[in-house]
């Protein structure tokens, strides 16, 4: 059982889509195994509906002092058995990136992106031209 309370004894039986507001708090592990945080949110490409970032929640006491960490999503993978998302960066790296505070979140654009794509060292996608329907 995860600490979300995720049966992940049996994952076939696990559901496969699940509610981005059921996962803020699920715990983000580093390789190793040692909690980093936890899921504060999702990033959604509006054109392309796929996640392109979390954001990690990190440090802090009772909430209070946390800093904020958007992670390229192609940095993460899901663990059923560890009931969380395993980062592929150490903690070192991750205190390191780009991060705010609550209150002072960055804009998404194209500069801030290119900015979390360049730490991170994942490639930059081409821009995304909405299209017609």
């Amino acid at each position: 059982m995860s600490d979300k309370g995720i049966d992940t004894t049996n994952f076939d039986q696990a559901p496969r889509l699940v509610s981005s507001n059921g996962l803020a708090g699920t715990a983000v592990l580093s390789r190793d195994g040692d909690r980093t945080g936890s899921v504060a949110a999702f990033l959604v490409d509006p054109y392309s509906g796929y996640a392109k970032y979390i954001v990690v929640a990190a440090g802090g006491v009772l909430g209070m002092g946390q800093s904020y960490h958007p992670i390229p999503w192609d940095l993460l993978r899901f663990d059923p058995a560890r009931g969380g998302y395993v980062v592929s960066i150490d903690k070192t790296v991750l205190d390191g990136g780009p991060s705010f505070k609550t209150g002072s979140e960055p804009t998404f654009d194209r500069t801030y992106t290119d900015r979390v794509l360049s730490y991170f060292g994942s490639a930059i996608p081409p821009a995304i031209t909405p299209t017609r329907v």
